[in-house]
């Protein structure tokens, strides 16, 4: 099993070990000569050091590990774009900012009629669409609802033009109450 997954690495890394006890060191080269990049921290040199792409003799092995997190820490925003809401529950625009990239989605919150209801379980009054990543395409979602005559609870700043323009095509029932959300 181990020389298995060895031979399907791409990247191959040795924590802590002198290699110079068998099998331990028979794994790092086979990776390489199966196209892996080899990485080696240890306290000392190696025997194998020579054929590792990278390795790393001054730093305990918790610090590398640690700058390696660090490295792949995803960075992950959720904003509610607009939200919109009646009697029973909302409708919210979310925004996802991933590591620097864009994605939208709709949700419902329909948790206000749990109370009244009691043959389905809690999950199914909370509903979120897949991401997309346009905000023209979460729109389409969105107009399953008829969000825009619903009564409108928060807009974000940086959407308030862009929402306000998109209920005038809808044509809501109140104006009034929308102007003074996206204003």
């Amino acid at each position: 099993m181990a020389e298995e997954e060895t031979i399907k690495a791409d990247l191959f890394i040795v924590l802590g070990s002198s290699l110079q006890v068998s099998p331990a060191n028979y794994f790092p080269t086979l990776a390489k000569r199966n196209g892996a990049k080899v990485v080696i921290v240890n306290g000392e040199k190696t025997p194998l050091d020579p054929i590792a792409d990278l390795v790393i003799n001054d730093k305990k092995i918790g610090n590398v590990l640690e700058e390696v997190n660090n490295l792949f820490i995803i960075k992950s925003i959720v904003e509610t774009i607009l939200e919109v809401g009646w009697k029973g529950g909302s409708i919210s625009l979310v925004r996802h900012i991933i590591n620097n990239s864009v994605r939208y989605c709709v949700t419902t919150n329909e948790g206000a009629l749990y109370d009244e209801a009691d043959d389905l379980p809690i999950e199914a009054y909370f509903q979120k669409s897949g991401l997309v990543s346009e905000i023209f395409q979460a729109m389409k979602v969105l107009d399953r609802y008829p969000w825009a005559q619903l009564v409108p609870i928060k807009v974000h700043d940086d959407y308030k033009e862009y929402i306000f323009n998109q209920v005038m095509k809808r044509k809501p029932r109140d104006i009034d109450r929308w102007k003074r959300v996206c204003n």
